[in-house]
């Protein structure tokens, strides 16, 4: 769960990237799944979502 909260803070912080981890049950499995929800929306341009993805990647490739 740490570093769950820790990918959301820095998201933001170095890339100013506001996203949101979510949890979700699975049938059949006694634990819980997570999920990244990021809410564009309509004034969103395809370059803000494009800067969206590949910051996540980076940072992902950062902390592994």
């Amino acid at each position: 769960m740490k570093r769950f909260v820790e990918f959301e803070q820095r998201m933001e912080d170095e890339y100013g990237v506001n996203l949101r981890f979510t949890f979700f049950p699975v049938r059949g499995s006694d634990t819980e799944r997570f999920a990244i929800r990021l809410a564009p929306h309509l004034y969103n341009n395809r370059e803000e979502i494009d800067h969206a993805v590949d910051s996540m990647i980076k940072l992902t490739e950062a902390m592994a």
